[in-house]
């Protein structure tokens, strides 16, 4: 399970900006608002067996650090929409949105395809990868619109803690082939 900081380190900061500089201003035409940045931090010595995902990461433009002992960071940005409440995050394979509602559901879509998959008994809805961030971000206000127009109310908290719950969710109720 992964540690996830907010990125202070002005160092970092500028690296992360310039990495998703073209996806952040696409999600702020969009209505998204700038969040923060986020260092997902694996375990000890992660970096080395881990090393295949340090490669695949480097060539997919991922913002790595190594911090002591050999531990793997990711570097992402994180950004947030109003109406409907969701957050997105931006990493090297595309754009990841999450928007959560009360009862515990979890709707995420992506311009990625993943290989994470929910667990049958998971309260995660995944949509199918779309092939653009904007088609992504229609699928996903859609399926949002549906799912509030029924018995479900999404959680309008939208911050880095929030993030931060539904990553765990995410990664505790998923399966990887």
């Amino acid at each position: 399970m992964a540690d996830y900081q907010q990125i202070v380190d002005p160092r970092l900061l500028a690296r992360v900006a310039e990495c998703y500089q073209a996806e952040t201003d696409e999600l702020q035409r969009m209505g998204f608002r700038y969040l923060g940045d986020c260092l997902e931090i694996m375990g000890p010595y992660s970096a080395v067996y881990l090393f295949l995902v340090v490669l695949l990461a480097h060539r997919k433009r991922e913002v790595l650090t190594f911090p002591s002992p050999l531990r793997l960071a990711v570097g992402n940005r994180l950004l947030a929409h109003a109406d409907p409440p969701c957050i997105a995050l931006t990493m090297g394979m595309g754009t990841k949105l999450y928007t959560g509602f009360d009862d515990g559901t979890l709707l995420l879509s992506s311009d990625f395809a993943s290989m994470a998959k929910p667990r049958p008994e998971s309260p995660i809805l995944r949509l199918a990868p779309a092939p653009t961030l904007a088609k992504a971000w229609r699928a996903h206000l859609r399926q949002a619109e549906l799912l509030a127009a029924g018995s479900k109310r999404w959680i309008t908290e939208m911050t880095f803690e929030m993030y931060v719950r539904w990553s765990t969710v995410e990664e505790d109720l998923s399966q990887y082939y």
